[in-house]
């Protein structure tokens, strides 16, 4: 199995927001079938993409900075080190409400049929 390191991961962008980005580390492309995980990372003031919901479970873990998680209507504040699970078709999204760079991890099952 292929060792993906920070600098090797494959990195989108993020929308209207030019210092953010998305680093790919596990999807189907290596041979993951039940999960994928990506690091993504949204400036001050920016989401990575409007609240949405879908079939995948999924969970989101803050590395660093800070930020509000919409989860259906109700709207908590987040922080390093913690961790939140989306169950299925979950209305959430994340919005960096801090002063620094939010960065977290998204572990979630690859799209699926509905």
């Amino acid at each position: 199995m292929p060792i993906i390191h920070w600098r090797d991961a494959v990195t989108r962008p993020r929308g209207d927001d030019p210092d953010g980005f998305a680093k790919q580390f596990v999807n189907r492309d290596m041979g993951a079938t039940k999960l994928q995980m990506h690091v993504s990372s949204i400036s001050p003031g920016k989401r990575a993409h409007p609240p949405h919901k879908h079939v995948e479970e999924e969970i989101m873990y803050v590395l660093s900075g800070s930020g509000t998680m919409q989860i259906d209507e109700e709207f908590t504040e987040v922080g390093k080190d913690s961790a939140t699970f989306l169950p299925s078709w979950v209305f959430h999204g994340i919005e960096n409400t801090g002063d620094e760079m939010l960065t977290y991890m998204v572990i979630l099952e690859p799209k699926r049929e509905e």
